[in-house]
């Protein structure tokens, strides 16, 4: 039985984990860094649907169907917004619109990828990759990352079809979630490099990550639909507002997530200046192997969302 001195213990461990997790995020930047992922995210939208819409232009009811599932998590507002943005080019322009479409698409996409690279770097005392090799890895993420959320998308709209039950649901939500938590955490493994001798951690960010953005989609959509007064305050900007606010708190969850990693590995900037308030106290028996601090000429000043 847990007794109330055990208690005490777990709640202050939490309380000092949740702290350092928190104090991090802010050293780190990640507030800033998220915003320039939404904004790089949201201009990705406007060349993906010209892409989406010469792939799919002649299979106007498929391409309904499949759009519908991958825009059942965002509000209802901005899905429908986007919907009716992609049939309005989903038409023969799109045949013109969709190479100038793909390049502009894995530009701005890889950009958002490749500030989230800076990012991770920062927060794992990386070494720093060149500029254009991050554009390159973010890139290669972006192309590699769209079959597997077709796959996703399309075991979402199977299970649906073939089971109706509460149980059917709960299915046809977790095989999606199964591939989107192996993407996040291939993409902590991929963005991320470490000594070998490190055990790395990517399975417990990329579920944070996930567990987060199911939370937000769900609580977000329900506070769109029934409390917020947005368009009084944004008029016709209102979808834009809130799709920017939505993307924003997807980015700032893979942050966390990416940061949660971290602290798991053990990780602490050699640039904090108070990491004895969130130290844990010591506690006797074997300690972890920490890698050897790394050389004077990695250590640099936190990186913005503005240096890329």
């Amino acid at each position: 039985m847990w007794d109330r001195r055990h208690l005490s213990v777990l709640a202050s461990s939490a309380f000092r984990a949740l702290g350092r997790l928190v104090h991090y995020l802010d050293l780190h930047d990640a507030p800033r860094a998220a915003s320039a992922m939404a904004f790089d995210a949201f201009l990705s939208i406007i060349p993906l649907l010209a892409v989406a819409g010469w792939a799919l232009h002649r299979l106007r009811d498929a391409a309904a169907e499949l759009l519908g599932s991958l825009l059942s998590a965002a509000p209802p507002s901005v899905s429908a917004a986007l919907g009716e943005d992609f049939f309005r080019i989903s038409d023969a322009k799109a045949l013109v619109l969709a190479p100038l479409g793909l390049l502009a698409f894995l530009w701005v996409a890889s950009g958002g990828a490749a500030t989230a690279i800076g990012v991770f770097e920062t927060m794992f005392v990386c070494t720093p990759r060149p500029w254009w090799k991050r554009r390159l890895v973010g890139v290669a993420l972006v192309l590699g990352a769209i079959p597997f959320v077709g796959i996703a998308t399309a075991l979402g709209i199977l299970f649906t079809h073939v089971t109706g039950s509460l149980g059917g649901a709960l299915v046809a939500a977790a095989g999606p979630a199964v591939i989107v938590t192996a993407l996040i955490a291939a993409f902590f493994r991929l963005t991320i490099t470490r000594p070998a001798t490190v055990r790395r951690r990517v399975w417990p960010g990329a579920l944070v990550t996930v567990s987060l953005w199911a939370i937000v989609s769900t609580l977000f959509s329900v506070y769109v639909r029934s409390l917020a007064r947005y368009a009084t305050l944004y008029g016709t900007l209102a979808n834009v507002a809130v799709l920017l606010f939505w993307l924003w708190l997807l980015s700032m969850a893979l942050l966390v997530g990416g940061e949660v990693n971290a602290q798991l590995e053990g990780v602490r900037d050699p640039h904090d200046d108070a990491q004895e308030r969130w130290a844990s106290p010591k506690a006797e028996g074997p300690r972890s192997i920490q890698p050897p601090p790394p050389p004077e000429s990695v250590l640099r000043p936190k990186r913005t969302a503005s240096s890329e």
